[in-house]
């Protein structure tokens, strides 16, 4: 498996990297029951970039996803997005207009619903929009 071979180290979030290797490739295993407080007697785990081969018996599903990667013109392009944001009655949003989290993704989002329907959301969270800015 991907988790290590002694339970007692196993933790929400473990990740392993490749010693003998130059790359900076690393697996990242989610241990689901311990984060998601699933109560059953099967353990579960998320594997990102797996460093071994899965086998079909221990997979439920293999999925594909993409995260933005990030470089130089990254700035520019979102400050021409954000100063754009609402003309012609086009709105973006995404986790690519903060830094690429879960968290950016409904923050812009909701700005986007803010703007369009001049709702506020119904909570507050102290810097709530901070992430989405240049």
């Amino acid at each position: 498996g991907q988790m290590p071979r002694n339970v007692k180290l196993w933790s929400s979030w473990n990740y392993t990297r490749k010693v003998k290797t130059d790359s900076m490739k690393l697996s990242m295993t989610y241990w689901l029951n311990s984060i998601q407080k699933l109560n059953t007697e099967t353990n579960f785990f998320l594997t990102l970039n797996p460093e071994k081969k899965i086998s079909d018996r221990e997979m439920h599903k293999e999925i594909i996803f993409t995260h933005p990667i990030f470089n130089l013109n990254n700035k520019e392009i979102k400050k021409q997005i954000l100063e754009r944001q609402g003309q012609n009655n086009i709105w973006v949003c995404g986790s690519f207009l903060g830094y690429g989290f879960h968290e950016d993704g409904i923050q812009s989002g909701l700005l986007v619903a803010e703007n369009i329907t001049k709702e506020d959301r119904p909570w507050t969270i102290e810097k709530s929009w901070n992430r989405i800015a240049v």
